[in-house]
């Protein structure tokens, strides 16, 4: 039996008024600063960068977000690039670059 240990990210949300994101995983990740460069918000008005790296605590990434550039596709979501993969689960295993829709 292989156990499933990879974190799957399963929903998102972006709070406008303090431009916080919030993108919940189905397993908890390993806690901490990660790399800003990997992550963007896109909206159907403006894309967004993070202010200060994203932090990984419980099962969950929260940044806050700072306008960066025109919309682009693919429309309103949250992409992880996973170049270097530094968001993980707690035992290691690496979280596969992902475009998530936020609600």
């Amino acid at each position: 039996m292989v156990l499933d240990i990879t974190p799957v990210p399963i929903s998102a949300s972006f709070n406008a008024g303090p431009r916080l994101v919030t993108v919940n995983f189905d397993k908890p990740l390993a806690p901490g600063p990660l790399n800003p460069t990997n992550w963007l918000l896109h909206d159907t008005l403006q894309e967004y960068v993070p202010t200060a790296p994203p932090t990984a605590a419980g099962s969950a990434v929260t940044w806050t977000a700072s306008m960066f550039g025109a919309p682009t596709p693919p429309g309103n979501v949250v992409t992880y690039a996973a170049t270097p993969a530094d968001l993980t689960g707690l035992l290691g295993a690496p979280v596969a670059a992902f475009a998530q829709p936020w609600i």
